[in-house]
Order: C-alpha cells, then sequence, then structure tokens
C-alpha cells in the first residue's frame, strides 16, 4: 500500500460517509427504518492544491496511476489533514472505521503558468478487511 502524497491541501471537504440502512413502509403508512451496520461507509474527501509545483503534481499523479492500475485502496497522511484537530483528523483519516481511500474520479490538473497548476483531488473512503485486504 501506498499512502497518499504527503502534501497539505489548500483546502478539503469532507463527508463522514453513510450508515447502511433500509426503510420499510406498511400498508397504513408506518415507517420502520433499519440499520444494517455499526460503521458509515462511501465517506468523501475532496482535496483541492492550489499553485503546486508540477513535480508534486507528478507525485500525486503517479500515485492515482499506481494505485487505480492495481485496484489498491491507500490512507492518507496526517499532512493532508493539517489544520483539522486531532478528533476531527482521526475520523477524516477513516481510522476509527477502517476507512481505505481510493480514487472516485481522475485528479484534475489545471495548468496556472510554466512549472505551476493547481490539482483537485476526490477520494471515497469504503470499509475495508484489514486482515486481508493489502492495503
Amino acid at each position: 500500500m501506498a499512502d497518499f502524497p504527503s502534501y497539505a491541501p489548500s483546502s478539503r471537504s469532507f463527508s463522514p460517509g453513510l450508515y447502511p440502512q433500509k426503510s420499510y413502509k406498511s400498508l397504513s403508512g408506518y415507517v420502520v427504518k433499519r440499520t444494517f451496520g455499526d460503521r458509515p461507509s462511501s465517506a468523501k474527501l475532496d482535496l483541492e492544491f492550489s499553485n503546486i509545483t508540477d513535480d508534486k503534481v507528478v507525485g500525486i499523479l503517479n500515485h492515482y496511476r499506481s494505485q487505480t492500475a492495481r485496484n489498491a485502496r491507500f490512507k492518507v497522511s496526517s499532512k493532508v489533514l493539517t489544520g483539522l484537530s486531532g478528533d476531527l483528523a482521526q475520523i477524516a483519516s477513516g481510522t476509527l472505521d477502517d476507512l481505505r481511500w481510493e480514487y472516485e474520479a481522475p485528479p484534475q490538473v489545471q495548468s496556472i503558468r510554466n512549472g505551476v497548476s493547481s490539482v483537485r483531488v476526490s477520494l471515497l473512503g469504503e470499509i475495508r478487511n484489514t486482515f486481508t485486504d493489502e492495503a
């Protein structure tokens, strides 16, 4: 498993995911909701790296290529979560829920000027079996 490159993003957006639930509606109109797990899944972490050097862009793109080609999941480093408090950083990292990250879409690169670009990365966090999954 290769962790996501240890770069501090300019901004980030995090959604902790959803608990697996199913709603049942009776003929009389009563709704019963059943939760089928004790941890959320499908968490999202969107990262934006503004005005970074092209060598850092290459690091992100190489990580995307290597992880996606092997269908491998990964963790994010504490540097990616810089600025979040201890508890929030622990939730966003996915360690509390055994989340492993994968790319939801290819990174989006915008060239700013020669040697400087901005990158947007969308990650999806899913619960993985830490004993059987290499990541």
